[in-house]
């Protein structure tokens, strides 16, 4: 590291910033970090991994108290009109994105509903504009590099063979030394054809040619590589919880369509990308304020998301 600062770390004339991607793939990287930082030297590190679940182990202890975290998802529907109006050109997309709510509407419901009607006076001129980057959103998902290729066909191909095809077998399979890699692969090509679909372990595990055990081991892992999601179905009861079906979702829908080698979005498959892309958002909501995220079926009755922020419980449904 001296050679390319041309001084000697340990005394660094002004502070270096040093990026490392994917350091979870590296053995022994925490203590690696540990011998420049306990030193406080003047380096700041910035560390990235697509693993969350092995991008900080072992870290906790030691790096306890030397790290801060953030999460990185995939675009929302307004950071993707926010990319649109740039490389499209569009000041009016611009325009719309100046009068939209300000608030979330999984932190306060009321409150953003208020202003959300206050404000649909302006909103009439924008619903050309606004339908056109959302059709394109729904197929592509939210993954900001899609702007630098612009083609769809390329954009998906590019998905399958970097996200799914390395990220799975490099994040999952290599890490956690899997051995039948094909049905993990079966795994996430069955939740991208049931998005949002409830399933019992049985059902899945006998659908791609495994045991119960295995397939809540791999929704795990997948989970944790923010990949999918799994949800479970509400009850007041934990125990009632853990053994009523989990509704699955692809995290980024547009990995999920890429999986499908889906060229276009129907009506009806509109209605179920709505739906994972509200479940994504509001996890990330939940995750930053610790709440947990559900969804409740009971005798033909069914609920698409319920937050429990343990005080109270909101559900939603989605319509497109």
């Amino acid at each position: 590291m001296s050679d390319v600062l041309h001084e000697a770390v340990s005394g660094l004339s002004k502070k270096i910033y040093i990026f490392i991607d994917e350091i979870h793939m590296f053995t022994g990287w925490q203590l690696w970090l540990k011998n420049y930082y306990e030193p406080q030297y003047n380096i700041k590190f910035i560390v990235s991994g697509s693993s969350a679940s092995h991008l900080f182990d072992g870290a906790k202890e030691s790096l306890m108290g030397r790290t801060d975290t953030m999460r990185l998802m995939p675009l929302s529907l307004m950071q993707f009109c926010r990319f649109w109006s740039v490389y499209r050109y569009s000041d009016k997309l611009s325009e719309f994105l100046s009068v939209i709510p300000n608030g979330s509407l999984y932190v306060d419901p009321a409150a953003y509903y208020d202003e959300l009607t206050r404000n649909a006076w302006q909103w009439d001129g924008f619903k050309p504009y606004v339908n056109e980057a959302l059709q394109e959103f729904l197929l592509i998902g939210g993954y900001p590099e899609y702007f630098t290729d612009g083609n769809s066909t390329l954009w998906q191909k590019r998905i399958v063979d970097d996200i799914i095809g390395q990220g799975l077998y490099r994040d999952i399979v290599s890490i956690y030394k899997i051995k039948a890699a094909d049905k993990l692969e079966k795994l996430l090509f069955f939740i991208a054809d049931n998005n949002g679909q409830d399933f019992n372990m049985k059902t899945i595990a006998d659908t791609i040619g495994c045991d119960n055990e295995t397939v809540s081991t791999y929704l795990t892992y997948l989970s944790q590589a923010y990949m999918t999601i799994v949800l479970s179905n509400y009850a007041p009861n934990a125990g009632k919880t853990l053994r009523k079906n989990k509704t699955l979702y692809v995290l980024d829908n547009g990995i999920a369509n890429a999986m499908l080698r889906l060229p276009e979005i129907t009506d009806m498959q509109a209605g179920h990308i709505v739906e994972s892309i509200c479940v994504r958002d509001a996890l990330a909501v939940c995750e930053d304020h610790l709440w947990t995220l559900h969804y409740w079926r009971e005798k033909g009755i069914e609920v698409d998301l319920v937050i429990d922020k343990k005080d109270q419980r909101t559900p939603y449904r989605s319509k497109v």
